[in-house]
C-alpha cells in the first residue's frame, strides 16, 4: 500500500522534526 508507506515517511519526517526540538 502506498498510504502506508507514506505515512510511515510522514511519521520519521516528524520524529526527526521533534528530535531536535525535545534536545533544546
Amino acid at each position: 500500500m502506498l498510504k502506508t508507506q507514506y505515512m510511515h515517511i510522514c511519521l520519521s519526517y516528524l520524529l526527526s522534526f521533534k528530535k531536535p526540538r525535545l534536545n533544546l
